[in-house]
């Protein structure tokens, strides 16, 4: 949700913030299984400082390439009926064309050439020298594209076509109001509703819908009341200065970060306690000035869920460095993982009965250990262990912890069932580790040998 309208709101809203108590209007679903993903870098328009705004490239790029974990795109409808993705009411300033949306066919608008104008860092910007345009003819074929992109990757995609490239990536919604008029966004509204109430899309919980307007807000939501959404600027007003419950409900509050030296999500968060009444807060950004690595540590020191960047990338490399992790716990960098390499020392058979197997356990960071060792059943269940079902048994469970700075200290794992073993003269252990990191991130599981002689 992007542009300069917001801005009074959040203005007023901090006059009057020490006037007003705390949020008790009625709150989002609860619970609002959007202040439970874990942080979120979404890609705002794909990310159009770094690719060309709202193409499948910068989508697919964004996803696969520059860290993000979440879409925000803007949809109109063309004159002949189809969702198409574009931030702009007309197609002039990123494509080789001219024309409203509203006033074009879907086959006129998808010719057209969508990273005509876009130059890296800078996005669509018109009156460069032809060198600064790197996918300019891409979609015409005469410049090729990057490895693994077609030509059609570089056009205006319908939203079906992103719906469909991403059925599991979560994605932010905008309704556009085309020339600032209420009326003109109420046929995409009714569109996209009817889309999104049919299948396979009626089924996803991982998409929001948003507009600046209240009408076209109001109009979905009768259609499709079981999306979730983010208010209007008319409900975020009611909201803010007179503690009116949002009409209709959402899960998300998206708004700019700074104004006139007000911390918005400060208010939002620490004035207003959204996130306990069960909101979300999405921040996004307004400017170059929003997407330092400054900006985002203030922004995630508050406990924003999310930033909607224009630079995805930028965004991805300082939660890398800052160790905020993806909303599924995993690893945003090779830095983030514990890598854990385990050692375990030659033993006799006599000797690892006695003092144990002697490990050594090195992890890229502090981490904690899940350690198992098995023994084949076949040869389990001749040693009198009866409850050895399955392939192996478990004959050694143990936790070992790495020490900050990533090495541990030699540490003796015990054997279980050593009466039984003790028959062997020699045996062959399988073993598993799997390690969690300090910051969360959980390595895959490694799987090992270890042979023990007699002795």
């Amino acid at each position: 949700m992007t542009g300069r309208r917001l801005m009074p709101l959040v203005l007023a809203a901090a006059m009057v913030a020490a006037l007003l108590p705390a949020a008790t209007a009625s709150a989002a679903t609860s619970p609002n299984p959007w202040l439970n993903r874990g942080f979120l870098n979404i890609a705002h328009q794909g990310g159009e400082n770094e690719a060309p705004s709202s193409t499948m490239y910068a989508f697919r790029s964004a996803i696969a390439d520059r860290g993000a974990d979440m879409l925000e795109l803007d949809v109109h409808l063309t004159s002949d009926g189809h969702l198409v993705v574009l931030h702009n009411d007309s197609v002039d300033s990123t494509t080789d064309g001219s024309g409203e949306i509203r006033n074009m066919a879907l086959a006129q608008i998808q010719a057209l050439d969508a990273g005509y104008w876009f130059v890296p860092q800078l996005g669509a910007n018109h009156g460069h020298p032809a060198g600064d345009y790197p996918f300019r003819a891409v979609r015409t074929g005469a410049t090729k594209p990057p490895t693994g992109y077609s030509a059609d990757d570089f056009r205006i995609p319908t939203l079906n076509q992103v719906l469909d490239a991403f059925p599991d990536t979560p994605i932010n919604i905008e309704i556009k109001v085309p020339d600032d008029d209420p009326d003109l966004s109420i046929p995409i509204a009714d569109a996209l509703a009817e889309l999104l109430n049919s299948a396979p899309y009626a089924s996803r919980d991982d998409i929001i819908v948003v507009s600046f307007a209240q009408e076209p807000m109001v109009e979905f939501h009768s259609l499709a009341p079981d999306v979730w959404l983010a208010p209007s600027q008319d409900a975020l007003v009611n909201f803010a200065l007179a503690d009116q419950p949002l009409m209709p409900d959402g899960v998300a509050l998206q708004v700019p970060p700074l104004y006139g030296g007000i911390d918005v999500p400060d208010f939002l968060i620490n004035t207003k306690h959204v996130q306990e009444a069960g909101y979300a807060v999405h921040i996004w950004t307004d400017g170059d000035q929003d997407e330092t690595p400054e900006s985002y540590e203030r922004l995630i020191g508050f406990g924003v869920d999310g930033i909607m960047s224009a630079y995805p990338g930028r965004l991805a490399d300082y939660l890398c460095t800052a160790d905020v992790v993806r909303p599924d716990g995993s690893a945003r960098c090779a830095v983030q993982e514990p890598r854990p390499t385990l050692t375990l020392a030659a033993h006799s058979l006599g000797a690892a009965l006695r003092r144990g197997v002697t490990t050594r356990l090195d992890c890229a960071r502090s981490c904690h250990v899940f350690l198992k060792l098995r023994l084949a059943s076949p040869l389990a269940r001749k040693l009198g262990m009866k409850r050895a079902t399955g392939d192996t048994v478990v004959v050694s469970s143990s936790e070992l912890e790495v020490e900050p700075g990533g090495r541990s200290l030699l540490q003796n794992v015990r054997l279980s069932a050593r009466k039984a073993l003790s028959k062997l003269r020699r045996a062959t252990l399988h073993g598993t580790a799997k390690a969690t990191a300090d910051n969360g991130v959980t390595s895959a599981p490694a799987d090992f040998r270890l042979k023990i002689g007699p002795g």
